[in-house]
């Protein structure tokens, strides 16, 4: 394991508030574990920008971040 992933949640979350919120999702490749970690970033700021211009790339994005918030919510 790296030293990045071997941080607490929290901090990783800290981390990717950083970042707007398109290149934090695509963070969630780097590991299973920060699969979901993006949409608990307090910054979700989901304007409509980039590859996300077009509807249905942006809804279908918007349904998984509400979707893995959720989740996490009730876990």
């Amino acid at each position: 394991m790296d030293r990045i992933s071997s941080l607490p949640d929290g901090v990783i979350i800290h981390i990717l508030s950083f970042l707007p919120l398109e290149k934090s999702a695509q963070t969630s490749v780097l590991s299973k574990r920060w699969r979901i970690l993006f949409a608990f970033s307090p910054t979700l700021d989901l304007l409509p920008y980039g590859d996300y211009m077009r509807l249905p790339i942006f809804l279908k994005f918007v349904e998984r971040v509400l979707y893995v918030s959720r989740a996490r919510c009730r876990s």
